[in-house]
Order: C-alpha cells, then sequence, then structure tokens
C-alpha cells in the first residue's frame, strides 16, 4: 500500500486528489496500523522443487500439522525439530526468507519462497 501511495504522490499514476500531505496523512495512519517487528519466531519446510512446495501448501490447507509434514519432507536440519528456526532479528537471515517472514503476520503459512537453498514453506509462529 504505502509504495503506491508513494509512487501516485511522486507523478507515477498522477491522481489530483492526491496532495503531499494527504499522502503523508494516509502513510502515517498506514503505518500505525503496522507495528514494527523487530524479531520473528518461524518455522519452515525447505524442499528442492516449488511444485514440492505448493504441495505441502496445498496439504496444510486441509489441516494436516506443519511440524508432522516439517519432519517428514523437510531437507534443512530444522526439520528433525518441526521445522522450527526460533527467534530471529531483520537481516539474520537471506533476503527472500527474511522479506516473507518480517512481511507477514503472526499465524501466516507464507510459500513457496525461493531462495537460494530451496523453496520454503514458512509458518510465521510469533513476532515481537
Amino acid at each position: 500500500m504505502s509504495r503506491t501511495i508513494l509512487a501516485r504522490s511522486c507523478g507515477r499514476g498522477k491522481d489530483p486528489a492526491l496532495t503531499r500531505k494527504t499522502t503523508y496523512t494516509i502513510y502515517i495512519q498506514y503505518c500505525n496500523h503496522r507495528p514494527m517487528v523487530k524479531s520473528v519466531n518461524a518455522a519452515h519446510i525447505l524442499v528442492n522443487k516449488e511444485d514440492d512446495a505448493k504441495k505441502i501448501m496445498d496439504r496444510l490447507e486441509k489441516g494436516e500439522d506443519f511440524e508432522a509434514l516439517a519432519k517428514r519432507f523437510s531437507k534443512c536440519p530444522s526439520g528433525k525439530k518441526g521445522g522450527n528456526l526460533g527467534w530471529f532479528g531483520k537481516g539474520d537471515m537471506v533476503r527472500e526468507f527474511d522479506e516473507a517472514c518480517f512481511n507477514g503476520k503472526k499465524g501466516d503459512v507464507i510459500g513457496p519462497v525461493k531462495t537460494e537453498f530451496g523453496y520454503h514453506v514458512i509458518l510465521i509462529k510469533d513476532q515481537k
């Protein structure tokens, strides 16, 4: 949302109703409703193929247990712990993974997220 508003106020997609003051007010309201996340507690399932990650997402949507799927399918050593990564701060993970975790919210299951390691299905367990 903020990028769209800022793009409009900078001249792209010129919207006469959006003055700089209006844009700033809307942006501040948006930021106030979305508190800054400093750390995330997440779990993930890492697989080699995007199709495998999509199949896992489908299974999760049908109600299968994330931890059980991580133990069965994840190629990451964290899979043995149900995919649990514990708490980490912004910048501690590779960029794509980091962005997914810090742009989501508690309880979200996000994926597939492609990184240099493969495709991730991410569960955001908590944020602070």
